[in-house]
């Protein structure tokens, strides 16, 4: 099988793309999945006010969820970037880029408002 290069035009956006969930992942990676962020975060957020150290938590999951919104950033600039020109190639990167914007977006949200929440003693 002859290796398959890749038209520099399409590079950019699949290289966007690859480092987006590269980075995606290392995001998720100590956290564990999205849908389980809402009861860890109350609970540190609930720990750390029993230990002392709400403020600590707090900030933590409050860079998590900056450098989340930092990622979303990076995923707006394949909008700018040269898409494949091959259509079935175009519809695969649009598609991850929707996925991984849908997650971080569910992710950011979660931590928002669990710390709004928390902090308004609701």
């Amino acid at each position: 099988m002859q290796a398959r290069s890749f038209d520099p035009i399409d590079q950019s956006a699949l290289q966007i793309l690859q480092e987006a969930h590269e980075m995606f992942i290392a995001w998720t990676k100590e956290r564990g999945p999205v849908s389980d962020w809402q009861k860890t975060i109350i609970e540190e957020l609930q720990e750390g006010e029993r230990e002392g150290k709400y403020p600590e938590i707090a900030e933590d999951w409050d860079v998590h969820a900056r450098v989340g919104k930092a990622l979303m950033k990076d995923l707006e600039s394949l909008s700018s970037a040269y898409l494949p020109v091959n259509e079935e190639k175009m519809r695969d990167v649009l598609r991850h880029a929707f996925k991984l914007t849908s997650t971080l977006q569910a992710g950011i949200s979660i931590i928002e408002a669990c710390i709004f929440t928390f902090e308004q003693g609701i």
